[in-house]
């Protein structure tokens, strides 16, 4: 389902394929190792770590 206000690019077929197979191959969901894959790259691309903000709550106000 896709939520409002997020951009989700489309990932070339190739890719997804890979993935798939990559992912079934390790025995983890396919987020799970996109997001592993994402995360290292970044990390080797980029020097200064990114700390999301943390979600505040519906309950806490």
């Amino acid at each position: 389902m896709k939520r409002k206000g997020y951009y989700s690019p489309p990932l070339q077929r190739e890719l997804v394929t890979r993935l798939y197979y990559m992912a079934k191959e390790l025995q983890v969901p396919m987020t799970v190792l996109n997001d592993r894959i994402v995360q290292e790259a970044l990390e080797r691309m980029v020097s200064v770590p990114f700390n999301p903000p943390r979600e505040v709550s519906a309950t806490a106000a």
